[in-house]
């Protein structure tokens, strides 16, 4: 089905991604309330938006070849480390609420996508780390949205007390 821009399969138990590389002119996809496993065969498309919430996605893999890629929905998987979204440069907004991220080193992966305003880590343990936000706006200082909720100027003026050895 060429021609078509927006696909949604919800909630098909599909268990595989396939059949979608032809179709070029496809920019919001979601496959939210499914099987799938794993990310795989969309290298290629001009996507911009893709909803994989509710899943059984345990790594995050086959996304570094889409280079339109502004929103991402990972809500509702079985998620633990944010390798895999390194290389998505066009990343505006990360939904990764009721996942099991545990720790601030994974914001690594995401600290450089300099494009990042909106970042979703809800009902994830690393919630429950001291200074969990300071951390993240550290980190990301470029977020206007933690969790759903507005960064205020203030959170961001008290950053520039928090010390840290110069990074390489």
């Amino acid at each position: 089905a060429t021609g078509v821009t927006n696909k949604f399969i919800d909630d098909n138990k599909i268990s595989k991604i396939e059949g979608l590389i032809s179709n070029k002119s496809l920019i919001s996809l979601s496959l939210r309330m499914n099987q799938i496993t794993k990310i795989e065969n969309l290298d290629g498309l001009n996507l911009e938006d893709l909803n994989l919430s509710q899943n059984q996605i345990g790594k995050i893999t086959g996304l570094s070849k889409l280079l339109h890629l502004k929103e991402l929905d990972l809500s509702k998987n079985h998620i633990r480390h944010l390798a895999g979204l390194q290389n998505i440069e066009s990343l505006r907004f990360l939904n990764l609420s009721l996942n099991n991220i545990v720790k601030v080193l994974q914001l690594q992966y995401i600290e450089r996508l300099n494009l990042l305003t909106e970042l979703d880590f809800s009902f994830n343990p690393i919630q429950n780390k001291k200074h969990y936000r300071s951390q993240v706006l550290y980190h990301i200082p470029q977020l206007r949205m933690l969790d759903g909720v507005e960064i205020i100027a203030e959170e961001k003026l008290s950053l520039i007390h928090i010390s840290e050895p110069t990074r390489r």
